[in-house]
């Protein structure tokens, strides 16, 4: 039976896992757990977080300037960076290359990240209201993808895209915005398999950078990026590129999954190409590490072929328990 209120990922897990012939039940506080029971065990889910993964590895990813010193540890690409906890740290600047990213050490979703800041006041700026330590490090160049990885395997790989319209030539992008978000997958939250776009401080940000604003029209065939962070809970959306990388690529994503003590990882990638070495592309690397990847833009991409990576994620969990389907 369907279990109502809950995120799009615990609700894949929960069809998934009945599917499987278990019977769950949600339990929630201030979040919300699953407990997955039949064929003689019970396990536990919190998105794809469960009950056999390695908490020094949840360590690791809720921390990003953790994360990123074990990939530099482990000779991983990753973007060139420093953390910041006083204004002193800022001085680390000089040896690194504009344009720059500030992000919080412990945030997620893309909440509080700043990207392409363009020079050392720029980021001292946004150093001054931030709320706690911050990752300062180098942009890195290409396209963005979310790599998921299950017992250092590539499973899934999806291109993310930020929140954008297309313009029709007679429409305000306001007007833009509101008819995309009648597509019937997109909603509130994390509850449906995409999230609406809305307005805030981030995009009015993005548009004015552009000389825009939520009352132009945009040429027919335009597209407008509304944000910078490509993150579905922001209202962006994902193609499934899975096929496109290459058996190096793959190697080296098992590497990084390793490498932060994860059997269960959403890896966040930005590179030119697939298909060519990654740790060969100049401006391309690691961006961060997700010891609870989203479900829904792999079971929900807007164009290419859904991967079953909920499925995946139990069957994992079942075999590390010991236990047959």
């Amino acid at each position: 039976m369907p279990i109502p209120g809950l995120t799009a990922s615990n609700r894949i897990l929960c069809e998934e896992s009945e599917r499987l012939g278990f019977h769950v039940t949600a339990i929630t506080g201030a979040d919300t757990v699953l407990i997955h029971e039949g064929h003689g065990l019970r396990f536990y889910t919190r998105g794809t977080q469960t009950s056999v993964q390695s908490s020094v590895g949840r360590t690791i990813a809720f921390d990003k300037a953790l994360a990123k010193a074990l990939l530099v540890h482990h000779g991983l690409p990753t973007a060139r960076g420093f953390l910041a906890t006083t204004e002193a740290d800022l001085d680390q600047l000089a040896g690194l290359e504009a344009p720059y990213v500030v992000k919080p050490v412990d945030g997620k979703q893309g909440v509080g990240v700043t990207v392409g800041l363009p020079d050392a006041a720029a980021v001292r700026s946004r150093f001054m209201v931030r709320t706690g330590p911050v990752v300062v490090e180098e942009l890195l160049r290409g396209t963005e993808y979310r790599v998921v990885c299950i017992a250092g395997e590539v499973v899934a790989v999806a291109c993310r895209r930020a929140a954008f319209v297309t313009g029709d030539g007679q429409a305000t992008i306001a007007a833009l915005v509101a008819q995309k978000n009648t597509h019937p997958w997109r909603g509130a939250g994390h509850l449906n398999n995409l999230t609406a776009i809305t307005f805030d401080d981030g995009v009015h940000d993005q548009l004015a950078s552009l000389n825009l604003t939520v009352a132009s029209i945009p040429a027919a065939g335009q597209d407008v990026p509304l944000r910078r962070a490509a993150n579905l809970s922001l209202g962006g959306e994902a193609v499934d590129v899975t096929d496109a990388m290459s058996p190096q690529n793959r190697a080296l994503m098992g590497q990084v999954a390793r490498a932060v003590d994860l059997d269960i990882v959403g890896i966040d990638v930005i590179c030119a190409s697939l298909s060519d070495p990654i740790a060969a592309q100049p401006h391309a690397g690691v961006v961060e590490v997700n010891a609870s990847p989203g479900l829904r833009m792999h079971h929900f991409p807007m164009s290419g072929t859904p991967r079953n990576v909920g499925r995946l994620v139990l069957e994992h969990v079942i075999a590390r328990l010991g236990g047959r389907r």
